[in-house]
């Protein structure tokens, strides 16, 4: 019976790993082959195109300093002056 050690068990581990990743790589390669830019997507008049223009609206009215303020507070950054 063979034994594997600490380090081979790692080391087949490691592999295993590298061997997925670049699988997984190729398997996207595949399956995106016919991409084309985001900008040349345009919704015509629908529900998700009123959702999409209510949400842009929204996001708007959002003040930005109080929405950055709890990840500048967390690292213990300045918070903004106007707040």
């Amino acid at each position: 019976m063979f034994k594997i050690n600490v380090t081979n068990k790692l080391k087949v581990f490691v592999i295993a790993i590298v061997l997925l990743v670049s699988a997984n790589g190729l398997a996207q390669q595949k399956l995106y082959t016919n991409e084309f830019p985001i900008g040349d997507v345009t919704l015509l008049p629908s529900p998700f195109r009123s959702a999409q223009e209510l949400n842009i609206k929204i996001l708007l009215q959002y003040d930005t300093d109080r929405l950055l303020k709890p990840f500048l507070t967390e690292p213990g950054l300045n918070e903004p002056a106007c707040l």
